[in-house]
């Protein structure tokens, strides 16, 4: 009895180490998400900026869709 006692504690020892280190993993993995989205979301902001630069400097007035316009 005491043998499988031991045992269990070992088990369950390497199931905690192992529980931790996926844990970190997945926290890791999730601000590399959270840093790609950051980045994506930028560079898609300065594209829109850029492209309204392109078209004030052109002269062009900018238009925009009735449907959007009913949302702002």
């Amino acid at each position: 009895m005491r043998k499988e006692i031991d045992a269990l504690r070992v088990e369950r020892q390497r199931f905690d180490n192992l529980y931790k280190k996926l844990e970190k993993e997945k926290e890791d993995l999730q601000r590399e998400i959270n840093d790609v989205i950051d980045q994506s979301t930028q560079a898609h902001d300065q594209r829109s900026l850029l492209c309204l630069v392109c078209i004030l400097r052109a002269g062009v007035q900018p238009t925009l869709d009735p449907y959007a316009e009913a949302f702002l």
